[in-house]
């Protein structure tokens, strides 16, 4: 019984990994502002929802079964960055009696309690983080592959079994550019919006970076070359500027990593992979100058009011704070405050602020806000303390195993991820003061946490 469990969680939790970009779900009820359907009042339960609850109550029957808190709760590190998260879901659970949106609080305070679930699952669960990295990068080559034909056709395809609704540059509302009075639709992929389906491109990016610090035969790593050159072509056709800022940040952190531990070996990998995934932007940059340059230097209408509204919904959120800035207003419920307390201003656009720390603050009010500053902080912490020098002499010994299924082993335990993933952290950080996804959207809040449980995972391995 208790391999069963065992086994099913860990091939759940790769199954996880290749579904992330799902939006399958089940709609119990549909939101709607006048005459038109409203995600942000939709009531709905996700494939991917599902999977993290039956992972989770898995876990726990399992752990009832044979407990074992040597490695895990033994380190006051990780245990005090537990109680803060379980202190952030508990505060989220909190707000939905003072909420005037019961349902919508409700759906998401589960939704973070599922992420903080998929944390602890991803820390105790027994399963080669390389197969799971494998699982990752497979899935975000096939979404880049299909943005980059999104882009090419201009049009995204429905799919009810993928939960895709149709997209095309013409209709309104659909997140596109301007290239001399055309309309150019920006890569999807499955996801429902272009930033978030290009931040999981620089998660495949990232991950395939520390894929092939660990590959060793010459095939693996021409994989992997190919693999990071699809990337860098999906991350393109996003145009996302903070999928860009969180490549940016994250390869800043693998490179300083590297150069301060004048591994040459590393060195050389590292520039291999970053002039893959450089020479494929070259390329692009050239053949669609116009159309990034817009995106980075706006000039049309279009991408000027775009800007605007951001700084509109900044200056919201900073006016409805100041109404229920001590006990929130329920997670999720944003934007139904913002539509019924700002609803006779002009301008007003029912959606969340660009920035988590704010909408977390209206939500979830100041209890909620430093939970999640206290927590960030111990993680950004422990990332900043953390001892190259004794993860230098781990790596010099590993070097000593040639076999695949060796280094495969031992490698889920090294610094190498630990820095991968430290890197993802960073730049998952960097989007915080720009969008709301990883905080509002059900596959923003899996990929998130997502990050921070496989971080936590390799902390508690690397003995910082």
């Amino acid at each position: 019984m208790r391999n069963f469990l065992s086994q099913l969680i860990t091939k759940g939790v790769y199954l996880l990994a290749f579904l992330l970009p799902l939006g399958t779900r089940y709609i119990l009820n549909q939101g709607v502002i006048g005459d038109f359907a409203w995600e942000y009042a939709t009531i709905s339960i996700f494939a991917l929802e599902s999977l993290i609850w039956l992972l989770a109550i898995t876990s726990i029957v399992l752990h009832a079964i044979d407990f074992d808190d040597e490695i895990h709760f033994r380190n006051q590190k990780l245990f005090m960055m537990i109680l803060l998260m379980i202190g952030l879901g508990v505060t989220s659970i909190a707000t939905i009696f003072f909420s005037d949106y019961h349902n919508i609080a409700l759906q998401g305070a589960l939704r973070l309690l599922e992420g903080i679930a998929l944390v602890l699952i991803l820390v105790h669960a027994k399963f080669s983080l390389h197969r799971f990295a494998q699982c990752l990068v497979a899935s975000s080559v096939i979404q880049s592959a299909l943005g980059m034909a999104q882009f090419a056709s201009q049009k995204v395809f429905a799919s009810t079994i993928l939960g895709v609704s149709q997209k095309l540059p013409e209709v309104l509302g659909i997140s596109v550019l301007t290239n001399n009075g055309e309309r150019v639709l920006r890569a999807y992929g499955t996801f429902s919006h272009p930033n978030i389906y290009g931040f999981f491109v620089v998660m495949g990016i990232v991950i395939s970076l520390g894929l092939l610090f660990t590959y060793r035969s010459t095939l693996e790593k021409w994989l992997i070359m190919c693999a990071l050159a699809i990337h860098s072509a999906g991350l393109f056709v996003s145009f996302s500027r903070s999928a860009y800022l969180a490549m940016f940040v994250s390869a800043l952190i693998v490179c300083l990593y590297v150069v301060i531990n004048k591994n040459k070996k590393l060195m050389f990998t590292l520039g291999i992979g970053l002039i893959a995934l450089l020479v494929v932007q070259t390329g692009l940059l050239f053949a669609y100058q116009d159309v990034m340059m817009e995106r980075l230097a706006p000039t049309q209408v279009l991408s000027s009011t775009s800007t605007l509204e951001r700084q509109e919904l900044l200056s919201q959120a900073r006016q409805l704070l100041t109404l229920r800035w001590e006990r929130g207003i329920g997670v999720g419920a944003y934007p139904l405050f913002a539509h019924d307390a700002l609803g006779g201003a002009a301008g007003v656009v029912p959606q969340p602020v660009h920035n988590t720390f704010l909408l977390v603050l209206v939500e979830i009010g100041i209890a909620g806000g430093i939970l999640l500053v206290g927590l960030l902080y111990h993680i950004i912490r422990n990332i900043i303390v953390f001892r190259v020098g004794y993860s230098s002499a781990l790596l010099a010994e590993l070097e000593k195993f040639q076999r695949a299924d060796m280094y495969e082993q031992e490698y889920g335990f090294t610094t190498h991820w630990y820095i991968i993933f430290s890197a993802l952290v960073f730049g998952a950080l960097s989007i915080f003061f720009f969008d709301h996804y990883m905080w509002s959207n059900v596959t923003g809040i899996i990929m998130f946490w997502m990050i921070v449980g496989l971080w936590m995972r390799q902390f508690v391995r690397v003995r910082v």
